[in-house]
């Protein structure tokens, strides 16, 4: 299903809130460099203390500078199963995402 690079990508933080701003500069870059995909909040470390808003908006924002030019794979990962199948769902939702 899926072939090639994905890159698992940072969330930039900026005085203690997403720096949306950063986020879809990174996404862009790694773009323009030609990765087949990306993974958003996935093994990169900060995903686990991140909200589940802070979460959701990170994928959506990941998908939104996608533009559909490649897949975006949500990091849905938890040590507590039934929030990793919440998160799963939520992603799924937000289309052209599947949850990792």
């Amino acid at each position: 299903m899926f072939q090639g690079v994905f890159t698992a990508i940072v969330t930039p933080i900026n005085k203690d809130k997403i720096d949306e701003r950063a986020l879809r500069e990174l996404t862009e870059w790694q773009i323009q460099e030609g990765v087949h995909g990306i993974v958003a909040c996935g093994s990169t470390g900060e995903a686990m203390t991140l909200s589940e808003d802070e979460w959701e908006r990170t994928i959506e924002i990941v998908v939104e500078q996608a533009k559909n030019r490649l897949p975006v794979i949500a990091g849905a990962g938890s040590n507590w199963t039934e929030k990793a199948v919440k998160l799963t769902k939520k992603a799924y939702k937000q289309g052209n995402c599947g949850g990792l």
